[in-house]
């Protein structure tokens, strides 16, 4: 068995199979390319000449005015938006009915019903409706007709803008050429005349929209003003503005006496709570207070009364208690004691004193600081009011003036009123169609057919799964190829004699594939000399009988071979020899019935042994199984120097997997074009499974003179040596 590895460049692409490709199917491809070259050639001939015309617009984007209509409405004409807005303009179906009903095209040849039926290729002509809401023309109103004709003469106008530049480009196309320059000059005029009318009907409704405004701001205006007097003398306001300066100073006094209030109430209400927590208590509590200690009374009483307690002290050191000089100095001490008392009374009522004297100084300001505030703010609210009347009267003159002013220039410059559009190039009659492009249209025509056909070809080609040469086995199969066998063309009824074609016709191309072939089987397996080679297929009617024949033929130049039939089931070998049904053959022969030479029929013409199936058993399986048939195999080899085996379809019945287990040569037979290569596949998954000896692929009816490329490149040089005329 010789298996081909897998090939690592299957992702390459091959230019080789795209010609090939193309080469095969050359003649669908140009049947195409042709039909639909000749179909664009009839349908461009059929067409009616179209011819195209332009008129130039240079759109002012300020208006020559001294007063702008556009500003009384507030439209700016500055921007990009307004050039659009002149396209849409041109566009519109009221300036299109205008030009339609002065030209009166609805007269004119272009625009009359029956001249679509005209041309003899129009699609139309053969429909009973005849517009695109599918009611036909006889039933459609007045109206109805002229909305349509408007709807074509719309689609014959198209307007475009020229990028970075103020020109609009009106364009017609037409059949009549005369037309064709009429209907944008026209446009063009239309749209100017338009613009000059809508121009001073516009200034006509700014004067009276003006005049309605200046009688309402005029009274707006004296309303206002008599409010802001009423106001200033209800509330007698002189100098608002000093008024509310002085009560601001006023205002910011207070505040920072009042902070200074708080704070020295503060500062007494702490001097007093100590105070009056200790009230009854020691006098050395009291005394302990830093107020009390640090005031200057105190201090000169601590200084005297610390003098009258040293005298105390130095006379108690020479002086007994009842001495006239001790009871003086405790008398004074006593004095001093008593003085410095009241003094502490005096000044813890002085700051008790001083803590309400505080207190009352800062409700006092609070009550100045609210009343203050009041009064700035009934300040402020009649400034506000104030100047929110001042800025009404402001406003209302301001406006009222604005509006006196324009009425004024408007009236004036009433007759002023110039077009904001003017035509720079007028269209001119074409002397020749711009369209049909003929030439043009052909050619892409006929390029974009080919195109077509090729992808359908290469499409076509990419989804047939089947085996069409040698490359398709050795890449799908990954399987050598014996040989390729022409395909023979037979006539119907005379299948048979195809199977004797070797023998008929040795100098055929079809004669020298069997003989590669015979050349592939004899050098599979050089060193055995006895070949035992079995023929078999995927599916039925891909030729396996016509092979295993006419090797048989081709094997028995070279010694005496004996071709055996072992499909069992529906036999052939006996038709291509003349052979009868009752004749006896290998169902006899193993079953022990008939000796060899009793189930070999010899034909003496094409040298050759024949074994028919004879007698067609009821399980053919259990026949090709048993051990008789190994036997009388083996018997066979031992007296023919060849035996060629034709066995059944491998994926029908699986007579062909148990014949391969005694065979030493095993050929697969493709029917090129026409089997799919997943059946070929698993044939041959079959066998491998067996470990058969697989020889090779014979690639059967392969349409040489066809496609004679693929022998070319595998090798098979036929045209070379005469032999592509078979028939």
């Amino acid at each position: 068995m010789t298996k081909k590895p897998e090939s690592n460049d299957e992702d390459e692409i091959d230019l080789r199979d795209y010609l090939l490709t193309f080469k095969k199917h050359k003649w669908n491809i140009s049947g195409i390319s042709f039909a639909i070259t000749l179909l664009s050639i009839i349908t461009v001939f059929s067409l009616d000449p179209a011819y195209i015309a332009s008129t130039s617009l240079l759109i002012e984007s300020e208006n020559a005015n001294i007063v702008s209509i556009e500003e009384v409405y507030g439209i700016s004409s500055t921007n990009r938006e307004y050039f659009e807005t002149q396209v849409q303009i041109l566009n519109s179906r009221d300036l299109a009915e205008k030009v339609f009903n002065q030209l009166n095209l609805k007269e004119h040849r272009e625009f009359l019903p029956d001249e679509n039926e005209k041309s003899l290729f129009n699609p139309l002509k053969y429909l009973p409706i005849k517009n695109l809401s599918g009611v036909s023309s006889e039933v459609l109103t007045e109206s109805q007709k002229n909305s349509a004709l408007i709807e074509k003469f719309m689609k014959m106008v198209s307007i475009s803008l020229v990028r970075n530049s103020q020109i609009i480009k009106v364009t017609c196309e037409s059949k009549d050429p005369e037309l064709t320059a009429l209907i944008p000059n026209v446009l063009a005029k239309m749209y100017i005349e338009s613009n000059l009318k809508a121009g001073s009907e516009m200034n006509q409704q700014a004067t009276s929209l003006i005049n309605e405004r200046i009688g309402e701001l005029k009274m707006n205006l004296d309303n206002s003003e008599r409010v802001l007097q009423s106001f200033i003398e209800e509330e007698q306001l002189i100098d608002i503005q000093g008024v509310n300066s002085l009560a601001a100073k006023e205002l910011d006094e207070i505040t920072a006496r009042l902070v200074e209030a708080r704070r020295k109430r503060s500062e007494s209400e702490v001097l007093y709570n100590q105070v009056n927590s200790l009230k009854g208590g020691d006098i050395d509590k009291i005394e302990s207070i830093p107020a009390i200690l640090n005031h200057s009374l105190i201090q000169n009483s601590y200084i005297v009364k610390a003098e009258a307690d040293r005298k105390v002290s130095e006379l108690s050191k020479r002086y007994g208690p009842k001495h006239p000089k001790m009871k003086s100095a405790m008398s004074e001490q006593q004095t001093v004691n008593n003085s410095l008392q009241r003094k502490m009374a005096s000044i813890i009522r002085s700051i008790a004193k001083d803590y309400e004297v505080a207190r009352a100084e800062e409700s006092h300001l609070q009550r100045a600081l609210n009343k203050t505030k009041a009064e700035v703010q009934g300040i402020n609210k009649k400034e506000f009011r104030l100047s929110e009347l001042r800025r009404e009267v402001e406003s209302n003159r301001s406006l009222y003036n604005v509006f006196l002013t324009r009425l004024k220039e408007t009236n004036a410059t009433s007759d002023m009123q110039s077009a904001n559009a003017r035509i720079v190039e007028t269209a001119v009659i074409p002397n020749e169609p711009t369209k049909p492009k003929k030439s043009l249209i052909i050619s892409i025509a006929f390029v974009l057919s080919l195109i077509m056909a090729a992808i359908i070809a290469v499409v076509s080609e990419s989804l047939n799964n089947t085996l069409k040469h040698t490359q398709d086995v050795e890449d799908k199969l990954h399987v050598s190829v014996l040989g390729l066998v022409p395909k023979l063309n037979v006539k119907d009824g005379k299948e048979s004699e195809s199977l004797r074609y070797f023998e008929e016709n040795k100098q055929s191309s079809f004669a020298e594939s069997i003989r590669n072939v015979r050349t592939g089987v004899l050098l599979s397996a050089i060193d055995e000399k006895k070949k035992i080679v079995l023929v078999t297929s995927s599916i039925p009617k891909e030729g396996k009988s016509l092979t295993s024949v006419n090797l048989a033929l081709a094997l028995a130049q070279m010694g005496n071979v004996l071709l055996v039939d072992c499909d069992m089931r529906r036999p052939s070998i006996l038709k291509a020899f003349e052979l009868d049904k009752s004749d006896e053959g290998l169902s006899q022969f193993v079953a022990g019935n008939h000796q060899i030479d009793k189930c070999v029929h010899y034909q003496k013409e094409e040298n050759i042994f024949v074994m028919p199936a004879g007698v067609l058993p009821p399980n053919p399986l259990e026949l090709i199984s048993s051990k008789r048939f190994r036997d009388g195999l083996k018997l066979l080899a031992m007296k023919y120097y060849h035996i060629v085996i034709d066995s059944p379809p491998i994926l029908a019945v699986s007579d062909a997997v148990v014949l391969s287990t005694m065979v030493n040569s095993v050929i697969y037979v493709v029917k090129a074009d026409n089997t799919p290569y997943q059946a070929a596949r698993k044939g041959l998954s079959k066998l491998h499974n067996v470990n058969a000896p697989v020889t090779g692929v014979v690639l059967n009816q392969v349409g040489l003179s066809k496609n004679s490329s693929y022998d070319f490149y595998e090798g098979e040089y036929h045209g070379h040596y005469g032999y592509l005329g078979d028939e």
